[in-house]
């Protein structure tokens, strides 16, 4: 009897429990918490099952740590150096005044773009995500610009702070309800 319920891992104490209680136990044990697979590979009708569960937590993403991974991505490190190259180029050779006034009036454009750049691409390999890579680099040039026109106000900060953790908590969430 223990080896049948080992191998469709019911615990005993589960057998007082009613039996839908128990399928999603097991369900959720197989295809949430097992280190193997992932909720997204299970058949739709055990998402209905999981997703009809109060007690399933939304997981969020979890960067692997793994040495393969990093050295797999090594070639956007060097383009996110590359933009912190260029834009340190701009800073020592080039007087402020001379590209100050490209494309849009006052705005330093080039030297955003350059430092969006290597923040775009040096927070895509630490975070090994496109989407948060994204939404960082985008927060973190606005309040750069922000500080270059002297807008550097704690409010400010806070509010392009929050409005991109918003942002990404309403992505995350989103993308769990599929």
């Amino acid at each position: 009897m223990s080896n049948l319920l080992k191998q469709f891992s019911i615990e005993e104490k589960d057998l007082k429990k009613p039996v839908e209680s128990v399928e999603k136990d097991v369900l959720q044990k197989k295809y949430v918490n097992s280190p193997r697979t992932d909720a997204s590979i299970a058949p739709k009708s055990i998402k209905k099952i999981l997703k009809s569960d109060d007690k399933v937590k939304l997981q969020l993403h979890k960067i692997n740590f793994s040495p393969k991974n990093y050295i797999f991505q090594l070639p956007t490190l060097f383009l996110g150096l590359i933009g912190y190259f260029i834009s340190y180029n701009i800073l020592q050779k080039v007087q402020p005044d001379a590209i100050k006034d490209i494309l849009i009036h006052n705005s330093y454009i080039v030297l955003l773009i350059t430092l969006g750049m290597g923040h775009f691409f040096t927070s895509w390999y630490l975070l090994q995500n496109l989407r948060r890579s994204v939404i960082f680099a985008t927060c973190v040039t606005i309040l750069l610009f922000l500080r270059i026109h002297q807008l550097g106000a704690p409010l400010f900060l806070l509010l392009v702070i929050f409005s991109f953790l918003f942002l990404e908590l309403l992505l995350t969430y989103r993308s769990f309800r599929r």
